[in-house]
């Protein structure tokens, strides 16, 4: 499905996408040679000024014959240090404020369909939502053999002073990478974000900043998977690749239960009643909390007081709602171990600690679980378990065994509960 023309149309007169070849190398042989393919979705790298004199999006972004010389893509495509054909699919043309759920599918069977064709994957992408999008592709297609790199743009590739070309410079570079004791393995397979000086996992990415040099950051170390500056630095850690599970025509076809977990706020002035009607209304798959400092919340024995979120969990432990806690701070694990205020609710009430994932890594983990058919009584033993190298093991030290070893409690008191049934 390669074209430098123009997009096709369906006999329904929607437009379908085309892979363009933009950049093609002299060298004939094909086995010393790499092929990548850059997919845009929108965002801030290709927008250009609107009718209201604002950063917007064309109907159709072409990378190479609207944005980008091919001076400026050789480049770009130079710390390759090897000969490679670059293709383009403008898959999207979205603000990020836009993208959804369905975009991200499509993108994600689009990735999927083409990756026998092409050695590795550039994906731009808007970077308000780059957080949601890195860990739900991650989610979608795990274990992905190739390297997938994803980032984008804090000032548009038209603007002077762009981020746009050193980042997806920076790109080319993560997936020309080779493990020196074997030049046919790369060294980073899967997903990861690439932004600025920084080569971050897709579970522990988020947003911090506006600022083209220091836009992203991740939540502890774990998430650094290199720094890539005038030198590359590579991790001595090994990037674990977990095989529980591998869903992805189960995902593709089913769809992924995202829509139905219920991000909630903890907050001093919401009290318990509010929450109890949240859930009333909608009838959530899964809840994620975001809880306070090291994964904690209003949880006592006191029935006076109206903030007590106990009778609250007691209501989504009886309907088989399984409740993740994170927490608030950007920076840090969320164990829900270190005070009573975390702990005792995993342990009487069944909640689940996010760890050192992102809230919307978090989200994308549990949706992933229940897509798989994962009982409610086993979601808090896989969600503490390494299904693609994510948990931060080395991090949370011994805790990490007496969390797992809750959880297996938890699983027991959930069996406990229905045999009394």
């Amino acid at each position: 499905m390669v074209n430098n023309g123009k997009s096709k149309e369906r006999l329904t007169g929607e437009k379908v996408p085309e892979i363009r070849l933009i950049k093609q190398s002299n060298l004939n042989d094909i086995q010393n040679k790499m092929k990548i393919l850059i997919v845009g979705t929108g965002g801030t790298f290709f927008s250009t000024i609107g009718e209201s004199g604002a950063l917007s999006h064309e109907e159709e972004s072409q990378l190479y014959s609207k944005s980008i010389s091919e001076a400026r893509l050789n480049s770009a495509v130079a710390v390759l240090q090897k000969e490679c054909d670059v293709y383009e699919l403008s898959l999207l043309s979205k603000d990020s404020s836009i993208i959804n759920p369905n975009d991200i599918k499509h993108l994600a069977k689009s990735l999927y369909d083409n990756y026998d064709s092409f050695d590795g994957f550039v994906i731009i992408t808007g970077t308000d939502t780059m957080q949601q999008i890195a860990p739900l592709l991650a989610t979608f297609l795990p274990n992905f053999g190739k390297p997938a790199v994803i980032t984008g743009a804090q000032k548009a590739l038209v603007s002077l002073a762009s981020d746009a070309l050193p980042n997806l410079e920076r790109a080319f570079f993560i997936i020309g990478t080779k493990e020196p004791d074997n030049i046919n393995l790369f060294s980073f397979p899967g997903f990861s974000v690439v932004f600025s000086e920084e080569h971050m996992s897709p579970r522990e990415v988020y947003k911090i900043s506006d600022n083209r040099d220091k836009g992203f950051a991740t939540k502890t170390r774990h998430g650094i998977l290199s720094e890539v500056g005038n030198r590359f630095y590579k991790f001595s850690k090994e990037i674990v690749k977990g095989n529980a599970f591998n869903q992805q025509q189960l995902i593709f076809n089913n769809g992924l239960v995202l829509e139905g977990i219920l991000p909630l706020q903890c907050a001093m002035q919401i009290p318990t009643e509010t929450y109890m009607n949240i859930l009333e209304s909608t009838k959530p798959k899964g809840i994620y909390l975001d809880g306070y400092g090291a994964g904690n919340i209003n949880y006592s024995n006191d029935d006076k007081d109206p903030y007590n979120l106990k009778p609250f969990l007691a209501e989504a432990l009886k309907r088989e709602i399984p409740v993740l806690i994170g927490s608030h701070v950007a920076e840090g694990i969320a164990t829900s171990y270190e005070y009573d205020a975390g702990k005792l609710p995993m342990m009487y009430a069944g909640t689940i600690p996010t760890l050192n994932l992102t809230p919307n890594a978090a989200m994308c983990k549990l949706a992933y679980l229940l897509s798989a058919g994962v009982e409610f009584k086993d979601i808090g033993v896989q969600m503490c378990e390494n299904l693609w190298g994510e948990i931060a093991g080395e991090l949370i030290g011994e805790q990490l065994k007496d969390i797992r070893e809750i959880m297996r409690k938890r699983r027991d008191m959930i069996i406990e509960m229905k045999d009394k049934k």
